[in-house]
């Protein structure tokens, strides 16, 4: 169990160790907003935007908050093409069949497949290996899951899936809409979407693109499925979309951003008498 508690709310001048994943291109000012005046670490993702629109985007934040909220500055690990860096030319006629129509897992030390450690078991190590507060990510998306990562030894939680299905996310209707679909299709590991791997929910999208077998390396592949992604979302389209969602997607609902982290927060209560 947690024996150091309060340290991380300390540290970031919150009442809740509860910490909002930051979306790349579904974050919203709202629902970051939200969680920070709810106790919580509101936090945005900021992946593709330039100088000027994150300083407008700072600054949207915090006319609606005068709590602590994070933004999630997108960090190169080296393996990132440019433009002129490859032929597009196959990787376009693979998916020239969807142009017709239309959250990722991040690690440093090694490949992505090497790095699947379940948070039942890395929680616990993590905190037996480090003297920093440690964060527990992953399936987290009621009051079990936080009292449960609290029990491990972990200093606070970050939820994203939970808090992509309320209403001021900026998920699209679309997109909540499968997310409610996960307990019958279930997720999956990808590179189609984007270029690198990333767990999503199996559409069409991802399943022609995988029978390919010819995906563009990251990010040139968020390039060309960023034609047809774009009029999917316009047109409401979620079989061709990037569908972002975690294993804890059935354990979602439709609510308000506020009542989702009530739900929360009551693990908390779980885990301080446990």
């Amino acid at each position: 169990m947690n024996t150091r508690p309060g340290r991380l709310e300390k540290l970031l001048g919150i009442d809740d160790a509860i910490v909002l994943g930051p979306f790349g291109g579904v974050s919203s000012v709202s629902l970051t907003a939200a969680i920070s005046e709810c106790g919580g670490l509101g936090s945005y993702g900021l992946y593709g935007y330039q100088p000027e629109r994150i300083a407008q985007t700072i600054h949207d934040i915090r006319t609606e908050t005068s709590r602590p909220f994070a933004v999630n500055l997108w960090l190169p690990t080296g393996d990132e093409v440019t433009p002129g860096d490859i032929d597009l030319a196959p990787y376009t006629r693979a998916l020239a069949p969807l142009f017709a129509s239309a959250g990722h897992r991040v690690s440093f030390l090694r490949a992505p497949e090497d790095s699947l450690v379940g948070l039942l078991a890395l929680v616990p190590q993590a905190v037996d290996a480090v003297s920093v507060p440690v964060i527990a990510a992953g399936g987290i998306a009621d009051r079990r899951g936080v009292s449960a990562a609290f029990a491990l030894g972990a200093d606070g939680v970050q939820v994203g899936t939970a808090f992509l299905r309320t209403r001021q996310s900026g998920a699209s209707d679309a997109c909540r809409r499968a997310i409610g679909t996960v307990g019958e299709v279930g997720t999956v590991l990808t590179r189609a979407t984007s270029g690198r791997l990333s767990r999503g929910i199996a559409n069409d999208a991802v399943t022609a693109i995988e029978a390919a077998e010819t995906i563009a390396p990251f990010p040139a592949q968020i390039w060309l499925t960023g034609q047809f992604r774009t009029e999917a979302a316009r047109v409401g389209r979620s079989d061709l979309l990037s569908l972002w969602a975690g294993q804890s997607a059935p354990l979602t609902s439709t609510r308000d951003a506020h009542e989702v982290y009530q739900e929360l927060r009551a693990g908390l209560g779980s885990a301080a008498g446990a």
